[in-house]
């Protein structure tokens, strides 16, 4: 895993896995505020699939998952995500957890899960959780962070 970390943070300039505020290189797409909580929700599904598809439809990629309440790894994780097989690396913290996973030929199905999840973190819908998710290929390159309801980061590589 920290080989890994150390990649994203040499190729992409990330400097906190926490947010990617400080990033430079980045790209935000807001996804509007208009419409109710479940119109919100879905859009931001719908345009976070259709950019993530853009960058990685059938290739390869790396998901980086912080889940900040490690209490929701079990539920989370074991049952809604699906996707045990898939991971490569863990990393336990006090209160967090970091878990890597590897997709060959990703698709959008896959991740779906992940995505509605924290899209509906802070609107209070079902299911929800808090969590950072990195979405990377280092061969595009590009870096994606679908960080809820109102957008996402799209990160390039730093400029050398």
């Amino acid at each position: 895993m920290k080989d890994l970390d150390k990649k994203v943070i040499e190729v992409f300039n990330v400097r906190s896995f926490k947010t990617l505020a400080d990033t430079p290189c980045k790209e935000k797409v807001l996804f509007g505020e208009h419409g109710n909580d479940i119109e919100k929700s879905e859009r931001a599904i719908t345009m976070s699939e259709n950019i993530l598809n853009h960058y990685f439809d059938g290739k390869n990629i790396y998901i980086r998952l912080t889940i900040w309440d490690k209490r929701y790894l079990k539920k989370y994780v074991k049952n809604i995500f699906n996707l045990q097989k898939y991971i490569t690396d863990s990393l336990v913290n006090d209160d967090s957890i970091v878990l890597y996973y590897y997709i060959n030929n990703y698709n959008f199905q896959l991740i779906e899960k992940i995505v509605k999840s924290i899209v509906n973190y802070e609107l209070g819908l079902a299911p929800y959780l808090n969590a950072t998710c990195y979405y990377f290929n280092f061969d595009v390159p590009v870096l994606v962070n679908v960080y809820d309801d109102r957008g996402l980061d799209i990160v390039l590589p730093k400029v050398v």
